[in-house]
């Protein structure tokens, strides 16, 4: 049930509740098990999104990310390297050893392992990581759901997190929408989990679930440290429990005693709230605890319904509570959208940023338990608005009276949201850390920026942390997804916040790490400007520029006296000490034509600035510069004419080229194709180069350039062109007998001698043996022309052994591949043979589309396979293709200014409108499939002049209808939407 923004009144309450009752009372026991298992899922599946490799794809273009020049804090992936096809993390915690400050954990949403439970454990203070795979409470389970992490004073480690057993189409029995609440422990920092102190669990349901049955999300565990609380040591995990029969939302809390080994019955905190666990803000949910000085436990939540922050406070070491309350109001976050996909039959409403990803208020508690002058002190952020800012409060009386809300960073353009708060347990300093769009005018990319305060939140100090800015659309979950919050940790004046970010997404979609960043609130600032300068008439110098900081990294004065500098040179292998008052050194004795690397950093006391790089060639490079592609372009005749920017100088931008010799043509595999000579003078020109092709096809080209020296200096490759190259025929054919052409592909798409109709081979996606899961894997077909009033007629056979959550298709496109519209699918449900699991000659299948053509064009055909989850199967196999133009069968009159089709394209009323026409046959207007198959449809209403059919019900595609007249037939198209 999708509730609205708005506050619930009394009337909706009864009218959920009425509503489930009668469902329940009256549906019988199949159809009140299939509820449960469909409602199970859908809580399941918003807890845990699974990836959609066809919905991500609907949307814009994605931005590449950037890396971000001068950074002012080393960053840290905390995922190791990755084999597996998901390396998606996302939704971060992170803690500090009190006892060991090297030694940190975090765990994220991990899906490698198929969402096994991941930790990631480092003993250098962040610098590298190494990943655990704790595997799972149940082997078939997701246990990979809001995971968080602690330490407590004795330095044990915690990770709290989520399971449950996933339903799809294919589960049987009884036992789904099982699910709970795990904890595994680590009593040396987190280097080892042994197996007795893994998936301890906390809560867990198993067995068969009802509608009475509950689901629990949102957990996060946290620790009280204090030296001199009675409940030291004491853990406590809060989460939203949702039942499922009235849509209600409620925050309970459990705690530890014995170091994570029992829990209590968890016991409620706040009111429960039916009909709102499908609202867009996911009703009471978010909740988070902090501990006090003198053990006070406080808890807060997001109260979406009311659009505010929940609270409530123990001072009995969590066995009961104060009277929940409303402490904070909120605008509402973000922009509403309707994030269905094809398989909802309502729209699924979510407050969203970047217009597509779901995100969502929530708050954030902290409490200083230091000894500083605001001990006991009470902090709150949490994120609001339409372009979200992040907003901070405080309590200095035990949370019975609140600031007033205010926004901490100083930039509050564009989107801020996702924020972390902690505070350093040491000194009592406060950071916040969130996802930033203030340096993108579109507001699309985000960067981690971190806000620090020495002064109990009074005053604040912005820094960009993160040295790449992501698209958090880059996801492989209908672009929806990245998670809900973040993560930090702050202990000894060191910060360590953690993110999703999207950098290695560019190349993979499936792709998302976890980052954190080393950030020394007192280190100095690095240096600005870092240059090594090559000096042409000088070929064994080097010259190195910067400029001295002048503040710490957040803005503290830092005086000469203060620091000095370290240069080292990484390819000598030396290090040079130089005072605060040097900015400028000479580096003598090289060898020309050598490239030699630098980097300096800041040093003041124990505290080091991050470094900055930079490198030279003493006297010049000794490569060249890149070449570059302006434009490729084929012709009838299988040439290839390439219009090229050539290089003036050698690759250090500052030698110039003065023995340029030839120019090398290579295609995508690095082989060479065709060498041009140059001239000297022929640097920096820009040339037309022309080559013949002894075929037809698809080409992908780059280019290289090379001096006179022998053996020659070469350039890096130029950019990479694609484009195709031979007579654009309106027919042409292929039984893949001769090999493979010069076809398009991705992937692995072959011919093979294993399997074909007629010897000795024909085309497939998977020669090397079954497809692969979650893939779009597509061969594109030589350009063909169509002719006016012809139909373009694709004859083939094949045999499509794909799954039947697959799909093998057929797709066009008039724009040269830039859109692609689907003519047709099919997979083994399409054909008795296809579905018996054994391949032989009965699966081949004649094949016979006709595609209309209204205008002369040249369009593109291909074959495409979307895989999805699941087993995967055989693959499609492909034989004796034939393309070619006909007449079209029907005769059209030029009737189009008397017959109207509207709306065209159409989702539902497709309307025939007819003017002047006395012998039209009313009773023989027939549609078609574009395989030639008639539609039964039968007219919803007939006016004067006018016909409406109902064309909801038929798949989404191309169909012509006929009209028939006394002595003739009109054809007309349509095409059919969701």
């Amino acid at each position: 049930m999708i509730m609205n923004n708005k506050n619930m009144s009394y009337s909706n309450i009864i009218c959920t509740i009425l509503f489930f009752f009668i469902l329940f009372k009256f549906l019988p026991a199949d159809d009140n098990k299939m509820v449960v298992k469909q409602t199970f899922n859908k809580l399941m599946m918003n807890a845990h999104p699974l990836p959609n490799n066809n919905e991500y794809k609907k949307q814009p273009p994605y931005i590449l990310s950037e890396e971000i020049t001068s950074p002012l804090f080393l960053n840290s992936n905390m995922i190791a390297k990755e084999t597996e096809q998901y390396q998606m993390q996302n939704e971060s915690s992170i803690a500090v050893n009190p006892q060991n400050p090297n030694q940190l954990i975090g765990s994220a949403v991990d899906y490698r392992g198929e969402s096994s439970t991941w930790v990631y454990y480092s003993e250098d203070a962040g610098k590298t990581w190494i990943n655990y795979n704790l595997g799972k409470y149940i082997p078939s389970w997701k246990c990979s759901n809001d995971p968080s992490v602690a330490f407590d004073a004795e330095g044990y480690a915690y990770l709290v997190y989520g399971g449950f057993g996933i339903i799809d189409d294919t589960s049987h029995g009884e036992n789904f929408g099982e699910n709970g609440v795990f904890i595994s422990i680590s009593s040396d920092g987190g280097k080892t989990w042994d197996s007795t102190n893994r998936h301890i669990p906390v809560i867990v349901h198993k067995g068969k679930m009802t509608m009475d049955s509950t689901f629990e999300d949102k957990y996060y565990i946290s620790v009280d440290n204090s030296s001199l609380s009675p409940f030291k040591n004491h853990l406590y995990i809060p989460w939203k429990r949702v039942t499922p029969r009235d849509s209600a939302t409620q925050i309970v809390i459990s705690k530890s005693t014995d170091k994570g080994r029992t829990w209590t019955a968890p016991i409620a905190v706040s009111p429960r709230k039916p009909g709102t666990s499908q609202d867009t803000t996911y009703g009471q949910s978010f909740p988070l605890v902090a501990t006090g000085p003198n053990g006070e436990v406080y808890l807060v939540w997001n109260d979406g319904i009311v659009h505010g922050v929940g609270f409530a406070k123990s001072l009995d070491g969590g066995k009961t509570f104060s009277e929940p309350r409303i402490i904070h109001n909120y605008n509402i976050f973000g922009v509403t959208k309707d994030q269905s996909s094809s398989n909802d039959k309502e729209p699924v409403w979510r407050h969203t940023v970047k217009e597509v990803v779901r995100a969502e208020a929530y708050p954030v508690v902290v409490v200083d338990t230091s000894n500083s002058m605001r001990r006991g002190t009470i902090y709150l952020t949490w994120a609001a608005d339409r372009y979200p800012n992040i907003y901070f409060s405080k309590s200095t009386d035990g949370g019975e009276t609140w600031s007033n809300p205010k926004i901490i960073h100083s930039d509050t353009k564009n989107d801020q949201f996702w924020q972390w708060m902690a505070v350093d347990p040491m000194n009592g300093d406060l950071a916040v850390m969130y996802l930033d769009s203030r340096d993108d005018p579109d507001n699309l990319m985000v960067e981690s920026y971190v806000s620090y305060s020495q002064d109990g939140g009074e005053t604040w100090i912005d820094r960009k942390v993160s040295d790449f800015n992501s698209d958090i659309r880059r996801n492989p979950f209908a672009n929806h997804f990245a998670g809900d919050y973040s993560g930090m940790a702050f202990y000894y004046g060191k910060i360590y916040p953690s993110w999703v970010d999207m950098r290695n997404a560019v190349k993979n979609i499936f792709d998302s790490d976890v980052y954190t960043s080393l950030i020394n609130v007192q280190a100095p600032a690095p240096v600005d400007n870092f240059k090594v300068i090559t000096i042409p008439e000088e070929p064994n110098k080097l010259k190195i520029t910067w400029v001295a900081p002048t503040q710490r990294s957040f803005g503290q004065p830092l005086s000469a006296n203060d620091f000095h500098f370290i240069l080292l040179s990484l390819s000598k292998g030396i290090s040079i000490d130089l005072p605060s008052s040097k900015t400028e050194y000479f580096d003598e004795g090289l060898t020309q034509y050598q490239k030699y690397y630098y980097k300096i950093a800041v040093v003041s006391g124990q505290d080091t600035s991050i470094f900055r790089y930079d490198s030279a060639y003493a006297g010049g490079s000794k490569e060249l510069d890149v070449a570059e592609i302006l434009s490729a372009k084929g012709d009838a005749n299988n040439d290839i004419h390439l219009e090229i920017k050539l290089p003036l100088f050698r690759a250090d931008k500052t030698t110039q080229l003065i023995n340029l010799s030839k120019l090398g043509l290579f295609d995508k595999k690095d082989e060479l194709i065709r060498e041009f000579p140059l001239l000297v003078s022929d640097a920096g020109k820009t040339m037309n180069f022309t080559y013949h092709s002894d075929e037809p096809g698809y080409f992908d080209l780059y280019v290289k350039v090379f001096d006179n020296k022998n053996p020659a200096n070469e350039s890096a490759k130029s950019n990479l062109v694609e484009f195709f190259t031979g007579a654009i025929r309106n027919s042409y054919s292929d039984n893949f007998d001769n090999g493979f052409r010069k076809y398009r592909f991705t992937e692995s798409w072959n011919t093979t001698s294993a399997f074909y109709r007629t010897a000795p081979a024909c085309l497939t996606d998977s020669p090397e043996g079954t497809y692969k899961k979650m893939v779009d894997n597509h061969i594109d077909l030589f350009p063909v022309k169509t002719n006016k009033e012809e139909e373009l007629i694709l004859e083939f056979w094949h045999a499509a052994l794909i799954s039947k959550r697959d799909t093998a298709k057929i797709e066009i496109s008039n724009d040269y591949g830039q859109t692609w519209n689907r003519v047709v699918g099919f997979n083994q449900l399409d054909y008795p043979f296809w579905q018996d699991g054994t391949r032989n000659q009965e699966d081949w299948k004649y094949e016979k589309i006709t595609i209309p053509s209204e205008t002369e064009d040249t369009v593109l055909l291909r074959f495409s396979i979307v895989t999805k989850l699941g087993a995967a199967d055989d693959g499609w196999y492909i034989d004796d293709l034939n393309i070619y133009n006909q007449p079209i069968g029907v005769e059209d009159n030029n009737l189009n200014n008397q017959i109207v089709l509207y709306p065209n394209p159409t989702s539902n009323i497709l309307n025939i409108h007819y003017d002047q026409i006395s012998n039209i046959d009313l009773s023989n207007i027939r549609i078609y499939s574009i395989y030639g198959n008639e539609i039964k449809l039968y007219p919803k209403s007939i006016s004067e002049n006018n016909i409406e059919f109902d064309v909801s019900s038929i798949p989404q595609g191309v169909y012509f209808l006929n009209v028939s007249f006394v002595d003739k037939v009109q054809r007309m198209k349509f095409v059919k939407t969701e």
